[in-house]
């Protein structure tokens, strides 16, 4: 890389690719759309929090074609909790998956998970989560990052989330950090 990059090696870029949903039960509220989110919190108190567009499912057992990703910043060996949750368009929390960063993101080539999203009865839907997980590079005039904080980037707005977006997707624009709030239609019956 030339000069103008600047290695940080105390972060990592941690990629979260969210591919298709699968859920078990069609849940009430679903026909005007539901949303996954990520949630990330830091031991320091640090948080934050993006948003798919929203979908609908309209079977059972129907992938859902997600394609959405979440581009993270943490600290190295950062001992973040992260959450991925499935929603209704009032924001009720219908299933959840519990994990951290480290476990998930564990090296720099993608590792395909399957994680289930539960309630108290059980398992609502399993989503197929691909990450991976790099040293960040920004540009040397992008302003340092401040130790233990936690931020999503913008796939439009960043040039290594860019270029991840590019490598992906190549032929679709890389999307700004909030949702379009769009339905998705794009819908595998299996």
């Amino acid at each position: 890389m030339s000069n103008s990059v600047r290695h940080d090696e105390g972060a990592r870029l941690c990629v979260l690719h969210a591919e298709v949903i699968v859920l078990d039960d069609v849940p009430p509220g679903n026909e005007n759309g539901l949303i996954c989110h990520w949630y990330v919190s830091m031991p320091t108190g640090a948080q934050d929090h993006i948003e798919s567009d929203p979908f609908v499912v309209y079977q059972p057992g129907s992938k859902v074609k997600l394609d959405w990703c979440g581009f993270l910043v943490v600290d190295a060996r950062a001992d973040a909790d992260l959450r991925l949750t499935v929603t209704d368009r009032n924001g009720n929390h219908l299933g959840v998956h519990f994990g951290s960063v480290d476990k998930l993101a564990v090296s720099e080539q993608f590792e395909m998970k399957e994680l289930p999203l539960v309630h108290a009865h059980g398992t609502l839907a399993r989503v197929t989560v691909h990450a991976a997980s790099q040293i960040r590079w920004t540009h040397v005039c992008v302003p340092a990052r401040t130790r233990g904080t936690c931020e999503f980037l913008a796939a439009n707005d960043d040039n290594q989330a860019g270029h991840i977006w590019s490598f992906l997707f190549p032929d679709r624009p890389p999307p700004g950090k909030g949702s379009s709030g769009q339905l998705l239609e794009q819908h595998e019956n299996t």
